[in-house]
């Protein structure tokens, strides 16, 4: 991402912060997208965390749950909010970990092409 590498070059903790912040994004819009395909529709608020979880519970994906619930503490909860994280886990690790769920998400899930017209329409038209 970006984000990462305009903050690894600089030292800068605001930018690994967004790009913390930046990444658990992905990881929250891939979850609801999967939730949305299964008629587990989350609302935005300060329970959404928790019913994203719930709903998780729910289809049985244990698994991408305890993920979810490790990034949201440490991307959003340790880098985000605090600008730090556990020392054994790199910011470049965490994003590793993101990837790896969206991608799982995404892929195991029968997402990916979704996902992917989602980023299109998120980006600027090209000018020529």
């Amino acid at each position: 991402m970006e984000e990462l590498s305009e903050a690894r070059r600089a030292s800068d903790r605001p930018r690994a912060r967004e790009a913390a912040e930046t990444a658990w994004l992905a990881v929250v819009e891939a979850t609801d997208r999967l939730l949305g395909t299964k008629g587990i529709q989350i609302a935005a608020g300060p329970r959404a965390h928790v019913e994203r979880r719930a709903g998780l519970t729910t289809l049985h994906l244990d698994e991408l749950r305890r993920t979810y619930s490790d990034l949201a503490e440490s991307l959003h909860g340790e880098f985000f909010y605090f600008g730090e994280g556990d020392a054994g886990r790199s910011l470049d690790r965490l994003f590793e970990e993101a990837a790896r769920y969206v991608e799982d998400v995404t892929g195991e899930h029968g997402l990916r092409k979704e996902v992917l017209e989602m980023e299109r329409e998120r980006e600027p038209p090209k000018t020529t």
